[in-house]
């Protein structure tokens, strides 16, 4: 198949940094179309760094030079990429449940590889807005992010905006942007929040379930969310493309004798914590690239990376505040209504 075979797709954001999907495959193209929706363009300005990605179903002979992966034993690909500080081309053929795995496992890190040549980090973290103001929470995976967002977006009134799910873009100069994909929702959500049910559609409900058992068959090594706009999800609730931080909340579990919202000293700010949140998000991204450089070279890419985002982590937090809420093992977050009260207090007052 020639490049002019390919449907071209184009997303842009916030000129930080852009994507172009050439793809053959239609199925690729409407997951990315649908996932990055809210972010899609005709065309990527001139001078913006990009991730290029060309993705080919997995079907018959392959090129010479590629390299395999598996993933969760459903998933399965061959790639390369080929890395720069102003784009990253990946060459990916691949099953169709490789597709969202390529996109958080090869995408979503190399958007953030090249925002941090732009002194930008873009930061595995939730975030939603009030009058322009914005609440950003972070912590390891299962943590309780997306159900904390969620609980703010369904007991807040319409002025409770999304800003990001998944990812958002922090400056030094104390702004957040979004990163707008789609919600990625597991069934554990539904027990906080039981009203999202009635937001799904039928099929939405089916693969729920599906995967929900495959999870607990699979006791837990196959995690798959279903993935729903955040515009249907959240009706009535507007989104949110810039706002200036009034917190950055990183969740811990017994990090404390005793749970609570608490402010961290500038000086005692965890950046190495937050820096190492980040680099487990993309510990996939770091083998999966490694397999494609020579190892002195990929350790110097991975520690150039560390060293910006670090920089710019340390400038962040001059002029965002941090907090720590700290939840202990066990604990229901929806039980502690009062947590929800000081994180809305503290949006809301700014």
């Amino acid at each position: 198949m020639t490049p002019g075979d390919l449907t071209s797709l184009c997303f842009n954001f916030h000129d930080i940094v852009g994507f172009k999907l050439l793809t053959g495959d239609s199925e690729a193209a409407q997951f990315f179309s649908a996932e990055y929706q809210l972010h899609q363009v005709e065309a990527l300005p001139d001078g913006i760094p990009q991730v290029i990605l060309i993705f080919h179903r997995l079907d018959g002979k392959l090129p010479e030079g590629l390299v395999w992966h598996r993933h969760k034993l459903l998933a399965k690909w061959a790639y390369t990429i080929k890395i720069g500080p102003e784009k990253v081309m990946i060459d990916a053929y691949g099953n169709h449940l490789s597709v969202p795995m390529i996109h958080h496992m090869l995408v979503h890190p190399s958007l953030r590889y090249l925002a941090s040549f732009q002194n930008i980090i873009m930061l595995h973290a939730g975030a939603v807005a009030y009058q322009g103001r914005s609440l950003v929470l972070t912590g390891k995976g299962g943590v309780g992010k997306t159900t904390i967002t969620s609980l703010l977006l369904s007991r807040g009134d319409a002025g409770w905006a999304v800003q990001a799910d998944d990812y958002v873009f922090l400056t030094p100069q104390g702004e957040s942007l979004a990163y707008l994909t789609r919600a990625h929702l597991y069934r554990s959500l539904l027990r906080p929040i039981p009203e999202i049910w009635h937001m799904l559609t039928v099929k939405e409900k089916f693969e729920l379930e599906i995967w929900r058992l495959i999870r607990g068959l699979s006791r837990g090594q196959v995690k798959w969310p279903v993935r729903v706009s955040l515009t249907r999800l959240w009706p009535g609730h507007p989104v949110v493309r810039r706002a200036v931080p009034v917190g950055l909340v990183v969740l811990q579990r017994n990090g404390r004798e005793h749970p609570g919202l608490w402010r961290a000293d500038v000086e005692k700010a965890p950046v190495d914590d937050l820096l190492e949140l980040n680099f487990s998000e993309a510990r996939h991204y770091l083998d999966l690239t490694r397999q494609c450089m020579p190892d002195e070279e990929w350790q110097t890419f991975v520690a150039g990376w560390r060293q910006r985002e670090r920089q710019i982590l340390l400038r962040c937090i001059e002029k965002i505040p941090v907090y720590e809420l700290v939840i202990q093992a066990g604990e229901q977050i929806q039980d502690h209504p009062e947590w929800f009260e000081a994180l809305a207090r503290l949006v809301k007052t700014g």
